[in-house]
């Protein structure tokens, strides 16, 4: 559970995905695999290894695939709140992204531009990292469910900076970035993790809204407050019903 915005949203838009796909069950007869669709008070029959059969198979699956999602989301929803999910509209358009940290953005954006020497070079079997805790919180996004990309590069005036990690949130159409401070016992170390924030400020990067800030206690990774830190922007930036702001395509 991310909160009560996202999930409602994520709701709605399995909600959406299902109405979109034809109702019907796989089944048999006289021997044979049938594929049998109904809705709008029409019934249907086709063979499964017929091309209209073939293609309406593929939908039934994904729609028992993703009615079984839903129940998911729906028993979870239950498990934490009394009252019934926000609904969203998106039969007719898409969220507007303002954010320029948007799809093409993350797509964009280049793994490892960061050609420093690894110290450590420590690998999770899908990327390399520079400390424990970067690939710490890459698995806490990679449990979320959220595509990842570590030390995307950033050029601001003369400096390149290397911000911990890049993630998307299909649903937001928009993605967000990481940096990790965890030397938070070093004065010196404070007094540069200083100047990079104002820089990242200057970039137009927002704390708490396009950058998180994650301040670590050298002797204790607490892996459900960080957690709980991502939860928290990503629902900060889900809009409410009432402001979703549509477009037709």
């Amino acid at each position: 559970m991310i909160g009560p915005k996202y999930n409602s949203l994520f709701i709605s838009h399995l909600n959406s995905l299902i109405s979109a796909l034809p109702e019907g069950h796989i089944g048999v007869f006289r021997n044979k695999p049938v594929v049998r669709t109904y809705g709008a008070g029409n019934r249907h029959v086709y063979t499964a290894d017929s091309r209209i059969g073939k293609e309406l198979y593929k939908q039934i699956k994904q729609r028992e695939q993703l009615e079984k999602n839903l129940k998911d989301a729906v028993n979870e929803w239950n498990s934490w709140f009394t009252f019934a999910p926000y609904d969203y509209d998106l039969s007719e358009g898409v969220l507007i992204q303002t954010s320029g940290l948007n799809k093409d953005y993350f797509d964009s954006a280049k793994e490892h531009s960061n050609q420093m020497e690894l110290e450590h070079n420590l690998f999770d079997g899908k990327s390399s990292y520079r400390s424990k805790n970067e690939m710490l919180v890459a698995d806490i996004i990679n449990e979320l469910g959220f595509p990842y990309k570590t030390e995307t590069g950033i050029r601001f005036e003369n400096k390149s900076y290397y911000p911990d990690g890049l993630f998307y949130v299909p649903l937001l159409r928009r993605c967000f970035y990481i940096e990790i401070f965890g030397m938070t016992d070093s004065n010196d170390y404070l007094w540069h993790t200083g100047t990079k924030i104002g820089d990242y400020i200057r970039m137009g990067l927002v704390p708490g809204v396009d950058i998180l800030f994650i301040f670590l206690n050298p002797r204790d990774f607490d892996k459900e407050s960080i957690k709980n830190q991502i939860k928290n922007m990503i629902e900060q930036a889900t809009p409410m019903p009432c402001s979703y702001q549509t477009r037709f395509l």
